[in-house]
């Protein structure tokens, strides 16, 4: 008898023990580590997350994509969060048709590119897509916005910034290949997201023919007219 109220005695302690030990290193955890919560950020229809970057303030900006907000099919959507998970602001980017957004980076100004691809702008009621890349300031208000590509689908567009201030860019495209497959596409815009395509290349041939159009014209006015008969 007296050895089984010893033992239970010994096991009460035991647990007691460890209760308080359990208790204080949770004490020292949660003094010790950072804050931890759970935001949500949506309406009533899909709205989904496509790249986060840290901002200099201790909070973040989200890139993504939204159905529940903005003027049509889908939107980019924008949203800069503080330290604490609250919003700070957001906005919306697109057209009537179909924009999402696939990445984003912040831009040396402090500002964001975020890019991916768009039915909306310069696409026929949807039934192509151009690779998209908007920037925006430090606020979220749109600076410029250009399209890539043309009539075939193009779509996931990544943006780099460089050195230069412009940007270096890869998307997928199909409209090369006479649109059967899709190919990797890769392009250096400048700091306006500008860039002529082949053009460079056909620069001195152009001028080359505008010079000998002017000149066939200027020949065929000096011709002496003839005498009708």
């Amino acid at each position: 008898m007296f050895k089984c109220r010893s033992l239970q005695l010994l096991i009460s302690v035991f647990l007691l023990t460890s209760l308080v030990l359990l208790g204080i290193s949770n004490v020292g955890a949660s003094s010790s580590s950072p804050a931890t919560w759970v935001e949500l950020y949506g309406g009533a229809l899909d709205d989904k997350a496509a790249a986060i970057v840290q901002t200099g303030d201790g909070g973040c900006a989200i890139a993504g994509t939204t159905y529940s907000f903005g003027t049509g099919g889908g939107d980019f959507w924008l949203l800069k969060i503080d330290s604490s998970g609250n919003m700070q602001w957001n906005q919306t980017y697109g057209g009537p048709e179909s924009d999402v957004a696939v990445a984003m980076v912040q831009t040396s100004d402090g500002g964001y590119a975020v890019s991916g691809w768009t039915s909306s702008l310069k696409g026929f009621a949807g039934l192509s897509s151009y690779m998209f890349l908007i920037k925006v300031d430090v606020n979220g208000n749109i600076q410029w916005n250009s399209t890539y590509e043309g009539l075939g689908d193009n779509i996931d567009l990544f943006a780099v910034q460089t050195d230069d201030g412009g940007y270096a860019m890869a998307g997928t495209t199909k409209s090369t290949d006479e649109g059967a497959h899709y190919d990797i596409w890769f392009a250096k815009v400048d700091a306006s997201g500008v860039y002529i395509p082949e053009f460079l290349s056909w620069t001195p041939m152009l001028v080359v023919l505008a010079v000998l159009a002017v000149a066939l014209v200027f020949y065929k006015l000096r011709l002496p007219k003839s005498d009708k008969w």
